[in-house]
């Protein structure tokens, strides 16, 4: 048997019943990085993936970018969440576009096959076809290029150096707040 760095953090049940357990690692360092309390291995290495999703959509935030926009809580979840693609889901990001002035067509985050299975059936009875705003990063894209939008419209971001690269480079200066954020974490 293969020793894992994850433990059991959750454990989830149904009355005296185990329904699910949830296992993980977990690290807390001091700002000097010196390791203050751990569960788990501390040295394991794994990908944030879309749990990044609510730190890449924090300076906007912090910036009020969902008060200029009048964003819903629904819709600032959005942002920070992954989602399904369903119709509510894509009306919400729908939504998100027009109070901000992002269109569809800028987002960079392509399209993919759906999961939810209602959806799937909804979608092909109206011939309907995907699109970006039904990716499952739909709602981070576009609160990616609501920041940009903001950072522009705020006078801290020449319009042209906002399309220098694509908003998703790196080197863009949206993913540099993005790194700043992370990094004050």
């Amino acid at each position: 048997m293969t020793e894992t760095p994850y433990t059991p953090i959750f454990e989830l049940t149904r009355g005296s019943t185990v329904e699910s357990i949830h296992y993980g690692a977990v690290a807390v360092a001091d700002a000097s990085g010196r390791l203050v309390a751990w569960h788990g291995d501390p040295q394991v290495y794994t990908f944030l993936r879309s749990s990044a999703k609510p730190f890449q959509a924090l300076p906007f935030i912090e910036r009020e970018g969902h008060v200029r926009y009048q964003l819903t809580q629904k819709e600032v979840a959005l942002i920070c969440a992954s989602h399904s693609g369903t119709d509510d889901h894509a009306a919400t990001v729908s939504s998100i576009q027009a109070k901000t002035g992002v269109s569809e067509d800028e987002l960079l985050c392509g399209v993919h096959p759906l999961s939810h299975l209602p959806t799937i059936d909804a979608m092909l009875s109206r011939g309907e076809k995907l699109t970006s705003n039904r990716h499952n990063c739909s709602g981070k894209h576009t609160g990616m290029l609501a920041f940009l939008r903001l950072k522009v419209e705020m006078g801290e971001l020449e319009a042209e150096k906002a399309k220098s690269v694509p908003y998703t480079d790196p080197g863009h200066p949206i993913q540099a707040d993005i790194l700043k954020a992370f990094a004050e974490m």
